[in-house]
């Protein structure tokens, strides 16, 4: 799932800005930007799942936690220094795929 790299992503962002190598700003920009479209990329796929067979329709209650992910990107965008930025890509994995479980077993359950 998209949401998996941000992890990877939030400490090679990070890792790339505050290292002594010269990265350029358009490398960067393009990182972020990426980073930025696997997050729709996930909750596309999350929509599509229902439709598709694979999950059931609880799952789209997942979009509850897009202001905290946009929360999250803004915060890595704004500032790329590892200690303070790194955990911006665990808490989305975390808060991504928890609400992704608890929603998918709602829809067992019901």
């Amino acid at each position: 799932m998209p949401l998996t790299t941000n992890i990877a992503e939030s400490s090679n962002i990070t890792q790339q800005r505050n290292s002594s190598s010269n990265i350029s700003l358009h490398n960067l920009t393009v990182a972020l930007n990426l980073t930025i479209q696997e997050n729709v990329l996930a909750f596309l796929v999350i929509f599509l799942l229902p439709f598709l067979g694979i999950a059931p329709k609880t799952v789209w209650l997942t979009v509850i936690i897009v202001p905290f992910v946009y929360k999250q990107n803004k915060i890595l965008i704004g500032k790329q220094v590892k200690t303070e930025t790194f955990i911006t890509g665990v808490k989305t994995l975390l808060v991504g795929s928890l609400t992704y479980l608890i929603t998918y077993f709602l829809g067992i359950l019901f």
